[in-house]
């Protein structure tokens, strides 16, 4: 099991670099690029004339419209290629405002923020606001504890939902239906309506205000969100062929061992994908942070944000700063948003192969 993963970060490394050398080799290439194209541009518009001078009607319908499905030898015509940007600028506008918006602001000071020629870049990058935030969220600590948090919970959650699916997806046994059922009922269920059973319950076993709040739920499937990831990890075990499993047992495999040496390394994709997610979801979690938590996380400090700038700097008469908060706001998703770049293939893989079905 550690050497199954362990080979599994090598590579992960190995593909790294091997990234990191491909994007240097292009940002060093890039000046010749740009100077070739702007060359070639003049022989191109010479030659325009003798091009549309030859052209036939099917030339015209290729060019606009293309040929073939998309993939080897396709080509996309200008008026698909055109609809695509069409729809995709304004959705990632949507998405990519708010932090245009998060990251002008956190660098303003308080001469761009009542100045109304000055909506989003600042004059000058005012570093302040950084230090600021990061002395009243307590930055460095609160930090390592969401890590703490999120990757245990995550860790516990990953492991209990593909148990469970494993059971669901090869064995058959009395009440499977029915336990599936209320898998699903749960991820259909409004998070309110379960919160005050979850803190009659925790109150009882006594773990309010400790880490176990969050760790027992999710070691025992029900953390945030475990019904989505025991469907994920139901479809990727059902798409194992069961001739695998026969041939193993065949050479003396036991259950566990089914599991270990040939479910758990076709389901790679499905284990990054539950952690990722999970990781995600428990770092974002603000509500479970008031009510179970005495220790703050990044999120539930941000909640607090505004009371806690006042109550520090109330002796100088500084007056709650937008772009104080906005700079606190974006120190909250930067690791996200890093984790991100770093793991986008593992989410893509995991999300395009949790749609197989099983013979």
């Amino acid at each position: 099991m550690l050497e199954l993963f362990a080979n599994l970060i090598l590579r992960y490394l190995q593909s790294k670099v091997e990234q990191v050398k491909g994007a240097w080799r292009k940002l060093k290439n890039f000046p010749r690029r740009v100077k070739e194209f702007f060359k070639a541009m003049p022989p191109w518009f010479r030659a325009l004339p003798m091009r549309l001078k030859g052209a036939t009607p099917y030339d015209a319908k290729i060019f606009l419209m293309g040929h073939g499905r998309m993939g080897q030898g396709s080509k996309r015509g200008f008026i698909p290629t055109a609809a695509v940007y069409i729809l995709a600028i304004p959705f990632a506008f949507v998405f990519l405002y708010p932090l245009f918006y998060m990251f002008g602001h956190s660098f303003m000071n308080p001469a761009d923020l009542v100045n109304p020629l000055i909506r989003y870049l600042p004059t000058s990058f005012h570093r302040e606001n950084f230090r600021q935030a990061m002395r009243v969220l307590e930055f460095w600590p609160t930090l390592w504890h969401s890590f703490w948090l999120s990757g245990v919970s995550a860790l516990l959650q990953t492991v209990a939902a593909s148990l469970l699916s494993y059971g669901l997806a090869r064995y058959r046994f009395p009440g499977k239906k029915i336990i599936f059922s209320l898998i699903l009922i749960t991820f259909l269920l409004p998070p309110q309506i379960l919160i005050m059973p979850q803190i009659i319950t925790f109150r009882t076993l006594r773990l309010i205000n400790t880490d176990l709040a969050y760790f027992l739920p999710a070691l025992l499937g029900q953390g945030i969100r475990s019904a989505v990831f025991i469907l994920v990890f139901y479809q990727f075990y059902r798409a194992i062929p069961r001739s695998l499993e026969e041939a193993a047992k065949i050479d003396g495999a036991n259950a566990f061992m089914v599991y270990v040496k040939v479910a758990i390394p076709l389901t790679i994709p499905a284990y990054l994908l539950s952690f990722l997610l999970s990781f995600v979801w428990y770092y974002n979690e603000s509500v479970l942070n008031v009510l179970f938590l005495s220790s703050n996380t990044l999120i539930g400090q941000l909640d607090r944000f505004r009371e806690s700038f006042a109550d520090i700097f109330s002796a100088q008469n500084l007056a709650v700063s937008e772009a104080t908060y906005m700079a606190g706001t974006l120190l909250c998703i930067l690791p996200l948003i890093l984790l991100y770049f770093v793991t986008q293939n593992f989410f893509v893989q995991g999300i395009d192969r949790s749609g197989l079905t099983g013979e």
